[in-house]
Parts: structure tokens; sequence; C-alpha cells
């Protein structure tokens, strides 16, 4: 008999012996269902403790990691680029150079050494000790339109009297040149032109005051509102505001 014969026949033993009979395929479902919710629900109890454990353990080296971080940030913070409202600079360590131009503090992220170095006018800083950073920084927006006007500025101080200078909401440009200074009152109205932007309040300059917060529209400072300084002040140039400009600011 030839080989091809016995083909079939072996065929359908192979078939009959691999394949389980009905009540073994039931068996073998059973397990899988059985053994399936153990494969997507991992005993979360254990992982907590597991995950708690690891935790704790690595704490001296989470500590080591915040301070690399703390260093990494001093040299992201020197490579960082900043404006302090009169030009655009990097951030670097005030212990070195800005050649060609001025450190300015309050402009940059990380620790106080890191300022930010600003090339162009060379305008006085305003100490940021207090003062609000949208008074600082609009308060260098102002100056650099009218760079050679000021001498110093000044932001927050107590007063005996009610004052914005009080919670860091008011600026005094000191002029190098005291009233009359029709450039000071050119600066003095370019302010009050632009009040929406700056957010101000009101301006004093050499006895007169103009307010927004009484919704007074832009004017000639000749024609602003008088002014009358509190008692307090005195009745000098300091206290009729000829030698500096007031800005308050909401």
């Amino acid at each position: 008999m030839k080989l091809s014969s016995f083909l079939p026949v072996f065929l359908l033993a192979s078939s009959v012996l691999a394949c389980p009979d009905h009540g073994d395929v039931e068996d073998l479902v059973e397990r899988d269902i059985e053994i399936s919710p153990r494969s997507v629900e991992p005993d979360f109890d254990a992982l907590v403790a597991r995950d708690e454990e690891y935790e704790y353990e690595g704490t001296e080296e989470g500590e080591l990691d915040a301070r690399s971080l703390d260093t990494e940030g001093d040299l992201v913070a020197r490579a960082t680029s900043c404006n302090n409202g009169a030009g655009a600079g990097v951030c670097a360590n005030k212990s070195g150079k800005c050649a060609g131009g001025k450190f300015y503090a309050g402009f940059c992220p990380g620790s106080s050494s890191i300022q930010c170095c600003v090339k162009g006018a060379k305008l006085p800083s305003i100490p940021v000790g207090g003062c609000q950073k949208y008074v600082y920084t609009n308060g260098y927006k102002i100056m650099k339109v009218f760079p050679t006007l000021i001498s110093s500025v000044g932001c927050k101080g107590s007063r005996a009297y009610k004052s914005d200078h009080a919670v860091g909401k008011a600026l005094d440009f000191m002029l190098k040149k005291i009233a009359p200074n029709p450039n000071a009152t050119k600066m003095a109205e370019y302010i009050m032109r632009n009040y929406g932007s700056l957010k101000v309040k009101y301006i004093i300059w050499n006895g007169k005051i103009w307010s927004r917060e009484r919704k007074e529209t832009p004017k000639a400072w000749s024609k602003w509102r008088k002014y009358t300084p509190p008692k307090a002040l005195g009745t000098g140039c300091n206290a009729r505001h000829c030698n500096h400009i007031h800005v308050s600011f909401f």
C-alpha cells in the first residue's frame, strides 16, 4: 500500500488528539476568567507601600537634586533675557561687568545677585524694595523718554500723611534742574497723556496737580488745578513739588 493512502487517517487522528473535548474547553475558559482579573487589577496597597518606602529612602537624594536645581537656576538666570521697561538686556551676576550699560535689580529670576544688564542710557535706579513691580517698570519707561532730566527716583517710604508711597505705588522723579523747567513740564504732560497704559492715578508738578482719579481729562499743565501741600510738608520747594515730579499709580 502506498504511503499516501495512510495520510487521511493520520491527519484525522492528529486532529482528534489536538482538540480537547467540550468539558476541557469549559475548564480552560473558567481558568482564563479567573486569571484575567488578577492580570488587570494589581495589588494597589502593596504598590503604594512600596512607593512610600522608595520615597522615604530617596529623601536625601531629593535634597541633593533640589540643591542642584538651585545652582542650575542661577545658570539659567544668567542666560535669560530681561527688560526693565527702558530697554532689553541680559540677566547676569552683578559681581561681573555690564560693559556699556548698567545693572538694574528686580527684573531677573533667581537670587538678588542676578540683575538685568541693560546697555544704552544709564538711567537712575529705582529702589525695588517694597515698590510694586509695575510701578518701577513704568518708571523706567518714563525715564527712557526723558533720560537726561532725572537725578534720582524714590518709591516706597513712610510719610507723616496719607500717601501712595507707603504701599509702593508712587514715584518721585527728582530733577537735575528745579522749576522753572520746561522739559520737566513736558515730562509731566507726557505722563498725563499716557495715563492709561501707565496706570496713572495723579501727577503733581510745580504747584499743580492733575488727577485721573477725579476723571480729569488731559490738558496743558498751565490748566491743571492748584496743589495745596499737606501741612506736614510745609511750604518749601519740596512741598510744592518744584524740584521733583510726583506720580501716583492705581
